[in-house]
């Protein structure tokens, strides 16, 4: 009779104990896709210039006029306007030969447009550029045409470090994503422990 009533203890015990096993494992499931869900928002592209240049294009020219002042302008404000973070893309639309998309170095070659020391992204158009760690926290754009950078064709963004522990909006998702993640393992961990027992 003691065999049998440890096996009946046990029955109702685990009958008991199913429920919890259930509502556990909803929740892991519910945060893993959340953090998949939300770790996914990140690496966004962004067409250089879209909304301030005519044709959104990577160009020397505002409305087929050399204007250094205006171009320069647009750019800033399209940059100012978006929110870069590590891991988006930066699209340049130009046409093939006309132009060049190269990385200066530092702030002193984009000011006075010496981009000897620069290194081209691509050949071609599109061109595309993906935002690492390093490039943080400001990286420097320009076309290598003669002449192009002088009459505006460049562009200072702004990349804030994603350690930063003053977070912006997108920052704020990715470390979400990671918080639900921990709070699926974490859940998972229960459920372990609590099988055992």
């Amino acid at each position: 009779m003691i065999p049998r009533m440890k096996n009946m203890t046990s029955h109702s015990c685990s009958r008991a104990f199913a429920p919890s096993v259930i509502r556990l494992a909803t929740i892991l499931g519910l945060c893993i896709n959340m953090g998949m869900q939300v770790q996914a928002e990140t690496g966004r592209q962004y067409v250089v210039g879209s909304g301030y240049i005519n044709g959104s294009l990577w160009t020397n020219t505002v409305n087929g006029i050399v204007d250094a002042t205006a171009l320069q302008n647009a750019y800033q404000n399209w940059s100012s306007s978006v929110n870069i973070t590590v891991g988006d893309s930066l699209i340049f639309n130009y046409e093939r030969g006309a132009h060049t998309v190269y990385i200066v170095k530092t702030l002193e070659e984009y000011t006075s447009c010496s981009i000897g020391n620069a290194l081209q992204v691509t050949d071609g158009s599109p061109t595309t550029y993906t935002v690492k760690e390093s490039d943080s926290p400001t990286l420097y754009f320009a076309c290598n045409i003669v002449g192009h950078c002088l009459q505006g064709q460049k562009v200072a963004i702004n990349v804030p470090s994603s350690n930063l522990t003053t977070n912006t909006g997108d920052h704020l998702e990715v470390n979400a994503g990671v918080m639900f993640t921990l709070l699926a393992a974490s859940s998972y961990l229960i459920l372990l422990s609590q099988l055992a027992i």
